[in-house]
């Protein structure tokens, strides 16, 4: 059934294993992860409601840019490193003021998928805790000086607030 699907999807597929992967948030979208024969990796993005609902198939490399990881094949399984440079350049493409002296990854949002990194710059002399999302992402960047951070139960380091 699986190859059926992936097959009028568009995607030829020899499925060698098939395993349910999880349900969306919502609950409206339901996944299944399947390897091929040919080693390439694929996630089917079947809707949960309505008869014309159609599955659509995502490559394990565009399902790590979006935060999914697959497991049952080695392509796409381990998503972009993630460098300094890429919230560098985030913050810039974000207009914010702030030329990081120091950086510090705090952690990766669970929901939102956006990394959460303190800030050291001296335009910012309060600390600033940045939720950065990065490439695939349609999440929104947002900022934050220290004071509200805490707020949020995020505790700046580098700048000692």
């Amino acid at each position: 059934m699986a190859a059926a699907l992936m097959t009028t999807a568009g995607t030829a597929c020899a499925i060698n294993t098939l395993r349910w992967f999880g349900m969306s948030d919502s609950g409206q979208m339901e996944y299944s992860e399947v390897s091929c024969a040919d080693n390439n990796g694929y996630l089917l993005e079947t809707p949960r409601v309505g008869p014309s609902a159609q599955t659509s198939v995502v490559s394990c490399q565009d399902a790590a840019k979006r935060g999914l990881k697959c497991r049952l094949t080695a392509v796409g399984s381990a998503s972009t490193q993630v460098t300094m440079q890429m919230f560098r350049d985030a913050i810039k493409q974000n207009g914010l003021a702030c030329e990081p002296t120091k950086m510090r990854v705090i952690g990766r949002e669970s929901v939102d998928k956006r990394y959460v990194v303190e800030l050291q710059c001296a335009q910012q002399t309060d600390g600033l805790v940045a939720f950065i999302p990065l490439e695939g992402n349609t999440n929104k960047f947002e900022t934050l000086d220290c004071a509200a951070a805490a707020g949020r139960d995020i505790v700046c380091q580098l700048t000692g607030r």
